[in-house]
């Protein structure tokens, strides 16, 4: 992958970054990638689980969480799974990771994949004005939840209800917004029993 701040035809790259737990990753994580890289024209695009969230507790270790991730967004052309958040020191603030993706992909524009739900919390973010210089925020809502000025919406899915389905159900059970192959792997590995 190019790094360098220009692609083969000399344009300024920008790459779509989309941060989160991924815990697990579920259908509207690969429909909001679809949704935001068909609104613009980015050069590729970077997943990157949360290493050590600030705020969030009870996440899978983040090695499956990673793999799950590299799984789920096998099929995406020109994006990358990155483990850079677990590089970098606890806690996995988003303005350390965008200096450390500004250092690397020197000169390139960021955007960001946002929730709605996080986007109405912003200003708690750490360093958010200074994050603001490096990145722009396309925020994502869920259909029946304050979408605000979500640039896409989706259907109310979330990690968090997977994760109750599976603990309920028997191993056997359907999850439809599963991968089927994030599902074996959560499967093989015993995750969210």
């Amino acid at each position: 992958m190019n790094t360098s701040n220009e692609n083969s035809r000399g344009v300024r790259q920008h790459i779509l970054c989309f941060g989160g737990g991924f815990n697990p990753p579920h259908l509207a994580h690969s429909w909001a990638m679809t949704a935001a890289l068909a609104q613009k024209n980015f050069s590729h695009a970077i997943v990157l689980p949360c290493a050590t969230p600030p705020h969030k507790k009870n996440l899978q270790a983040f090695h499956h969480r990673l793999e799950m991730a590299r799984i789920h967004f096998r099929h995406f052309q020109n994006v990358i799974v990155s483990e850079l958040e677990s590089k970098l020191a606890p806690p996995s603030y988003t303005y350390n990771t965008m200096i450390a993706l500004h250092e690397k992909y020197q000169g390139a524009k960021f955007s960001w994949l946002v929730g709605s739900d996080q986007a109405g919390n912003l200003d708690s973010w750490h360093r958010i004005d200074a994050l603001q210089q490096l990145v722009d925020f396309i925020v994502i809502g869920r259909q029946g939840e304050n979408t605000g000025n979500a640039e896409i919406v989706l259907p109310n899915i979330s990690s968090t209800k997977i994760r109750d389905t599976l603990r309920a159900a028997e191993a056997s059970a359907p999850t439809f917004y599963l991968d089927s192959k994030v599902r074996a792997y959560i499967q093989e590995h015993g995750l969210y029993t």
